[in-house]
């Protein structure tokens, strides 16, 4: 997934895109889901997710938001500043976030 600087993700929200849905990651982060301002349904779905006060966006491969919804191996998560999908991480990595998980 491509990564958006701050410019572009406030570049972005100064076109008021249309929140299609959001839901809560297995990390308790509150990930939203936007169509792109300007193509629509043309682009693949923008990701974003705040914490700390700071906004990060990056651009899916996904057209439809039912696979991240869905499946829990395709839901973003916020990790070391960089939104990534469970499926994209090392499997130790993936060990030590479902541990951290059940430890809560």
């Amino acid at each position: 997934m491509r990564q958006l600087s701050e410019k572009q993700i406030s570049s972005i929200f100064d076109l008021l895109p249309y929140k299609l849905d959001s839901l809560t990651n297995i990390l308790g982060q509150t990930v939203c889901f936007f169509e792109h301002p300007t193509l629509g349904g043309q682009s693949p779905i923008l990701v974003h997710i705040e914490e700390n006060g700071m906004d990060y966006m990056c651009v899916s491969h996904f057209y439809e938001i039912t696979e991240m919804n869905e499946f829990q191996d395709y839901q973003p998560l916020l990790i070391e500043g960089k939104i990534k999908l469970l499926d994209e991480l090392p499997e130790k990595e993936i060990k030590c976030i479902v541990e951290s998980v059940k430890a809560v």
